[in-house]
């Protein structure tokens, strides 16, 4: 039954190293093609995703081309990593300025925590495994 459960947690793992390494690639697709501006979080939204809550930061900003545009991330946490008014750093493409991301060092650390715990995970799983 022990190896089911690592066999579970190496799986679960593997999935948290690569969203991590999903939201690196992401980031820096936006950092080379995007244009890098600044905003400010207008609002947050609070939502609850499977019964847990999320904040949601609404992000105001003004592109390249003079064009405003107000959106929703689509990434929420709790507790939230912004305060309202807070200023930021977003990034889209160029052509695209409705998906965006944050460009900020919060967002890269939460990047790097998701990697971290898939990596110790799969360590500590094939650890259980081999002994």
């Amino acid at each position: 039954m022990e190896s089911n459960n690592l066999l579970i947690g190496l799986v679960v793992s593997v999935s948290f190293l690569a969203v991590g390494l999903l939201m690196i690639l992401k980031r820096k697709k936006y950092e080379a093609n995007g244009s890098k501006v600044s905003a400010i979080i207008s609002d947050l939204s609070l939502q609850y995703s499977s019964g847990k809550p999320l904040y949601y930061p609404t992000v105001k900003f003004t592109t390249v081309e003079g064009v405003e545009v107000t959106k929703k991330h689509s990434s929420g946490s709790y507790p939230s990593l912004y305060t309202k008014n807070e200023n930021i750093t977003v990034i889209y493409l160029k052509g695209d300025n409705t998906n965006f991301i944050i460009g900020s060092k919060k967002s890269v650390i939460v990047e790097m925590v998701v990697v971290l715990i898939g990596l110790g995970g799969i360590m500590f799983c094939l650890w259980g495994l081999i002994n």
